[in-house]
């Protein structure tokens, strides 16, 4: 079973991860845009998580079209291939550069608090991403030494018409694939006969908003992804309370990603550190 945080805000998600409880991070637009980034800025955040101790992270590929699926998927591919960048090169980069001039800085996201270095460097462009993109795409999937390994990086794909076109030619990149804003069981059917698909997220709080019942409903399709050959894993998605969490948790479903609110209050449990604060206050310390 495994747990992620479904944030971007980096500065709450350092001491989260260091709990040791959660496997990963997973994004989307809305997520970002919370955060205050962009989706231009996903490859390089995705791999200051990784740095940070996220040991997967979840990136959702954007685009209305199964080519715009496609071609964001490449780009993706290609800027994961680069190696992680190192805090102490980039400092020492920095000092030995000149000056930065207005239109250079302009480029580059606002950042701060530890691993900001990695976000001093200037964005690369959409059509300089879209050309080196379309000389990688027609090389083989390979990725540096230093690169982070390509199972770390998870695309998610719509369960659109458009996506699930796209699912085998994103699939042949090498990077897993989870199916993501999925509110029938039937989808659950639809990945399995793709054969491409290795996450499911079925979006429970926003099934249950339609008047669906949610967790029947994440039962049914966590069943049929335990019989898809080979099996997907199901990563409950839109989580509303822990007690959520635990009644699924104990029908064997055996993912979910939790908003940041609910990460904190799981490392945190108001009952639980309360009776922590008592113990210690017999014990004398604190």
């Amino acid at each position: 079973m495994s747990l992620y945080i479904d944030s971007a805000a980096r500065s709450a998600l350092g001491p989260l991860l260091a709990s040791g409880i959660f496997a990963g991070v997973t994004t989307n637009p809305a997520v970002l845009d919370r955060a205050g980034y962009a989706t231009a800025d996903r490859a390089r955040l995705a791999q200051d998580l990784l740095r940070a101790g996220a040991g997967r992270v979840f990136v959702q590929l954007v685009g209305a079209t199964e080519q715009a699926l496609m071609d964001d998927a490449v780009r993706l591919a290609a800027a994961f291939r680069q190696p992680l960048s190192h805090p102490a090169n980039e400092a020492a980069d920095a000092t030995a550069s000149q000056p930065a001039d207005a239109d250079a800085t302009a480029s580059q996201p606002a950042c701060a608090g530890a691993g900001a270095a990695a976000f001093r460097q200037p964005l690369s462009h959409p059509a300089d991403e879209a050309a080196d993109a379309g000389a990688a795409a027609s090389q083989p999937v390979s990725q540096t030494a230093d690169a982070p390994a390509v199972s770390a990086i998870v695309f998610k794909v719509p369960a659109t018409g458009p996506g699930y076109r796209a699912l085998g030619r994103v699939r042949e990149l090498g990077h897993p694939i989870l199916l993501t804003a999925v509110y029938h069981p039937a989808q659950a059917l639809a990945a399995a006969a793709s054969g491409a698909v290795a996450y499911i997220a079925p979006y429970l709080g926003r099934m249950c908003d339609q008047g669906i019942d949610g967790e029947t409903a994440v039962r049914q399709i966590d069943a049929i992804c335990r019989r898809a050959d080979p099996p997907i894993e199901t990563l409950v998605a839109s989580v509303r309370d822990l007690d959520q969490v635990g009644r699924l948790a104990a029908q064997d479903v055996p993912s979910f990603t939790l908003p940041l609110a609910l990460a904190e209050a799981l490392v945190n449990h108001p009952p639980s550190v309360a009776a922590a604060a008592e113990f210690d206050k017999v014990a004398g310390v604190g």
